[in-house]
């Protein structure tokens, strides 16, 4: 059973809630741009908002300034994955104009304060494309580090070339 992610951020600017329909007609003329750059540049034209939104539907989530609910990010994330008490983000995009303010940062970090609180999450993981230098930059900043190889036992340690980041309480 799923907890609804319900509460706001507890960040400075950053406020998280699930994405809406109503919201599509202002997140997609950033979308393509935004999910591109998570893949280190490179476009994948079978990564629509209405595809992602409808297998993930309420684990993803919006990343708005506190005082203005105009959606400038996305979140997609897991709990319990790839195993019991940890969460998994699969995914962390903002509109080209936030990005480097600490928004996606303060995002991540009320969304890992929900899954310890709610979820008694205890491990965390993002998976990277090597390719997308920032998004390993981002992950060392926010204390994530690299898995060993004995580490990742969710799948083949360099499967498709991801870097698995991890942070463990």
């Amino acid at each position: 059973l799923r907890e609804r992610f319900r509460v706001r951020a507890t960040a400075a600017r950053a406020a998280l809630r699930p994405l809406e329909r109503s919201d599509f007609a202002l997140v997609e003329p950033w979308y393509a741009k935004a999910a591109a750059a998570v893949r280190g540049g490179v476009a994948d034209m079978n990564d629509t908002l209405e595809k992602r939104f409808g297998s993930v539907g309420e684990r993803l989530l919006v990343i708005a300034d506190k005082d203005e609910p105009t959606p400038i990010g996305l979140l997609e994330y897991n709990v319990h994955s790839p195993a019991a008490n940890w969460l998994r983000t699969d995914f962390i995009a903002m509109v080209e104009e936030r990005r480097g303010f600490g928004y996606g940062s303060e995002a991540v970090r009320a969304l890992e304060e929900w899954a310890e609180r709610k979820q008694r999450i205890t491990s965390f993981l993002a998976e990277i494309e090597p390719r997308n230098g920032l998004a390993l930059y981002f992950w060392l900043r926010l204390g994530y580090r690299p898995a060993h190889a004995g580490e990742v036992f969710w799948r083949a340690p360099d499967e498709g070339g991801i870097i698995a980041m991890i942070r463990s309480d």
